[in-house]
């Protein structure tokens, strides 16, 4: 955002008309606004309140100081030194520029009285306890007040003046990074919040648990397949347990990637044709299993389990009303630990394993 500086520009009057102009332009380059009392030449107590206020409206103050002390008050300090010593006293970031060798100057731009001059050099004194600079000419003046107020204001930034359309994009700009910083703060919580179990989870059936699975199967007669003859012997109802961990080490991978329903149902079938003991004496000879159909119960259970388990997230399918299950930053981390191949123990000793020809092959 554009700012601009108010700047107090305070020295004698008469004896640097010339040098003040070219301070202004050269603040005016600098997008700075001047404020000074050159418009007010004969100060007096009265308008002391108002240069105050001027004072403290200013983000800088700047100094010049050539080779007179300045109209004094009644104390007998000139005005330039009392308001030289009220910006000091406000805190304000002060810079003064002071003559390289008043004893070049003209006698009409020096003091003329012992006590004036003795007043200068007192004055001097004190300003060259602070920040300052030298100047001999007017165009150097203005281009040392040019480079020392860019540093000052680099060194001490203030608050200055902005537009007030600007104002308002301005706080509309604070307003987005504040809320950019709770966003990121906010996604922050929800990552620790997913990478943990739901609150309560623990109550519930997990891990080595075990769990009925409810499924219907066909009985075919497999030497009647041909002629399709009494070739379905019936529907039957079947149960299979297993727990949590080997349930969830089947879908995993399959939603690893999000995949609908199906996919996951179909998983759960393979994993039961595959661990299921079909090897009952109710089954006629030659007789085979097919259809395997996961009861629609048994489906909701486990969507229902392990969506509050915290492992998987179910959404509804973009272009069909098939649900689309996925992992959860939990179930991802729970997928690994389950899934993935551990290091065996012992790895100093490759093992062996024979070929039929009798030959001896050695892991490497």
């Amino acid at each position: 955002m554009e700012r601009r500086y108010q700047v107090f520009v305070s020295s004698t009057y008469h004896d640097l008309t010339e040098e003040r102009l070219e301070v202004i332009k050269a603040l005016l380059e600098l997008d700075c606004i001047p404020c000074g009392m050159e418009y007010f030449p004969a100060a007096s107590e009265e308008t002391w309140n108002y240069i105050q206020n001027l004072i403290d409206g200013c983000d800088y103050y700047v100094l010049i100081v050539g080779g007179r002390y300045g109209s004094m008050t009644a104390s007998g300090v000139s005005y330039t030194r009392r308001e030289y010593e009220y910006a000091l006293a406000k805190g304000l970031p002060v810079i003064a520029f002071l003559h390289g060798s008043p004893e070049d100057l003209p006698a009409k731009k020096t003091e003329q009285s012992s006590g004036g001059r003795k007043k200068l050099e007192e004055f001097i004194t004190l300003v060259r306890k602070h920040l300052c600079k030298d100047w001999s000419t007017a165009d150097q003046l203005g281009a040392v007040v040019s480079r020392s107020l860019t540093q000052l204001i680099k060194r001490h930034p203030r608050t200055g003046w902005v537009k007030a359309d600007a104002l308002a994009s301005s706080e509309a700009t604070e307003e987005i990074l504040g809320l950019t910083r709770q966003v990121k703060d906010l996604q922050i919580q929800l990552a620790v919040l997913q990478a943990k179990p739901p609150e309560g989870s623990e109550l519930l059936a997990q891990d080595t648990d075990v769990v009925t699975l409810q499924f219907w199967y066909d009985v075919v007669d497999s030497s009647k397949a041909r002629n399709k003859i009494d070739y379905n012997l019936g529907r039957e109802t079947g149960r299979f347990e297993l727990t949590w961990n080997k349930i969830f080490a089947r879908v995993a991978p399959v939603v690893a990637l999000q995949a609908s329903e199906t996919s996951v149902k179909n998983a759960i079938v393979r994993l039961i044709n595959d661990k299921f003991d079909w090897s009952w004496d109710a089954l006629p000879p030659n007789a085979e299993v097919t259809n395997i159909t996961l009861a629609k119960e048994t489906v909701n259970l486990l969507r229902i389990q392990l969506v509050a388990l915290g492992l998987i997230t179910v959404e509804r399918g973009e272009y069909s009303a098939i649900p689309q299950w996925g992992l959860t930053k939990l179930g991802r981390d729970k997928m690994f630990a389950v899934v993935s191949v551990k290091r065996a123990e012992n790895k100093s000793t490759p093992k062996t394993t024979t070929r039929k020809n009798g030959t001896r092959k050695r892991a490497v």
